[in-house]
Protein backbone atom coordinates (compact mmCIF):
# COMPACT_ATOMS: atom_id res chain seq x y z
CA UNK A 1 0.00 0.00 0.00
CA UNK A 2 2.66 2.50 0.72
CA UNK A 3 5.89 1.90 -1.04
CA UNK A 4 8.21 4.87 0.42
CA UNK A 5 11.47 3.66 2.43
CA UNK A 6 13.10 7.65 3.02
CA UNK A 7 11.71 11.13 3.09
CA UNK A 8 14.61 13.59 3.23
CA UNK A 9 13.75 17.42 3.65
CA UNK A 10 16.02 20.43 4.08
CA UNK A 11 14.92 24.19 4.23
CA UNK A 12 17.88 26.49 5.20
CA UNK A 13 18.93 25.23 8.73
CA UNK A 14 15.83 22.74 9.21
CA UNK A 15 16.32 19.21 8.67
CA UNK A 16 14.27 16.12 8.93
CA UNK A 17 14.88 12.66 7.70
CA UNK A 18 12.83 9.41 7.92
CA UNK A 19 13.63 6.05 6.99
CA UNK A 20 9.62 4.70 6.98
CA UNK A 21 9.75 1.51 8.14
CA UNK A 22 7.03 -0.57 10.18
CA UNK A 23 8.77 1.77 13.03
CA UNK A 24 10.05 5.05 11.48
CA UNK A 25 13.90 6.52 12.71
CA UNK A 26 12.98 9.97 12.11
CA UNK A 27 15.96 12.51 12.66
CA UNK A 28 15.30 15.72 12.96
CA UNK A 29 18.30 18.54 13.12
CA UNK A 30 20.42 15.97 14.43
CA UNK A 31 19.02 14.39 17.24
CA UNK A 32 16.76 10.86 16.03
CA UNK A 33 13.62 9.41 17.57
CA UNK A 34 11.71 6.33 16.56
CA UNK A 35 7.75 6.26 16.11
CA UNK A 36 4.81 3.86 14.58
CA UNK A 37 4.79 4.16 11.19
CA UNK A 38 0.38 4.14 11.53
CA UNK A 39 1.29 7.71 13.44
CA UNK A 40 2.51 9.06 10.51
CA UNK A 41 1.47 7.40 7.28
CA UNK A 42 -1.31 9.87 7.03
CA UNK A 43 1.28 13.20 6.68
CA UNK A 44 3.79 10.68 4.75
CA UNK A 45 0.88 10.15 2.22
CA UNK A 46 -0.09 13.84 2.26
CA UNK A 47 3.61 14.55 1.46
CA UNK A 48 3.55 12.05 -1.62
CA UNK A 49 0.39 13.84 -2.56
CA UNK A 50 1.40 17.35 -2.59
CA UNK A 51 4.69 16.52 -4.53
CA UNK A 52 2.60 14.49 -7.17
CA UNK A 53 2.63 17.15 -10.06
CA UNK A 54 6.25 18.96 -8.81
CA UNK A 55 9.08 19.70 -11.39
CA UNK A 56 12.45 18.70 -9.84
CA UNK A 57 13.49 22.06 -9.79
CA UNK A 58 12.45 25.50 -8.08
CA UNK A 59 15.32 28.07 -8.99
CA UNK A 60 15.01 32.00 -9.66
CA UNK A 61 18.45 32.96 -10.21
CA UNK A 62 17.96 37.33 -9.63
CA UNK A 63 18.53 36.06 -5.92
CA UNK A 64 21.86 35.81 -4.71
CA UNK A 65 20.51 35.14 -0.90
CA UNK A 66 17.09 33.60 -1.25
CA UNK A 67 16.01 30.54 0.95
CA UNK A 68 17.49 27.19 -0.36
CA UNK A 69 15.35 24.14 0.02
CA UNK A 70 15.67 20.13 -0.95
CA UNK A 71 13.46 17.28 -0.97
CA UNK A 72 14.19 13.37 -1.10
CA UNK A 73 11.49 11.09 -1.73
CA UNK A 74 13.38 7.64 -1.93
CA UNK A 75 15.11 8.25 -5.73
CA UNK A 76 13.35 11.67 -6.23
CA UNK A 77 14.73 14.59 -5.89
CA UNK A 78 13.59 18.33 -5.78
CA UNK A 79 15.15 21.59 -4.78
CA UNK A 80 14.90 24.90 -4.66
CA UNK A 81 16.54 28.28 -4.37
CA UNK A 82 13.87 31.47 -3.50
CA UNK A 83 10.89 30.03 -5.36
CA UNK A 84 9.02 27.22 -4.34
CA UNK A 85 5.73 24.92 -5.61
CA UNK A 86 2.80 25.06 -4.95
CA UNK A 87 1.75 23.60 -1.79
CA UNK A 88 4.69 24.38 -0.20
CA UNK A 89 3.35 25.73 2.99
CA UNK A 90 1.30 22.83 3.06
CA UNK A 91 4.32 20.51 2.97
CA UNK A 92 6.22 22.45 5.61
CA UNK A 93 2.61 21.71 7.56
CA UNK A 94 3.08 17.88 7.21
CA UNK A 95 6.18 18.06 8.55
CA UNK A 96 5.69 19.73 11.31
CA UNK A 97 3.15 17.52 12.13
CA UNK A 98 5.27 15.20 12.28
CA UNK A 99 7.95 16.72 14.28
CA UNK A 100 5.15 17.57 16.86
CA UNK A 101 4.70 13.62 17.49
CA UNK A 102 8.29 13.49 18.17
CA UNK A 103 7.83 15.94 21.04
Amino acid sequence: MFDIKKIYFKLNNYEINIDVNDICKITYNGKSKTIKKEEIVENLINIVKITFDWKCEYIDRRYIDGNNWELVIDNKKYRGHAKYPSKFETLENQFELIIDKLI
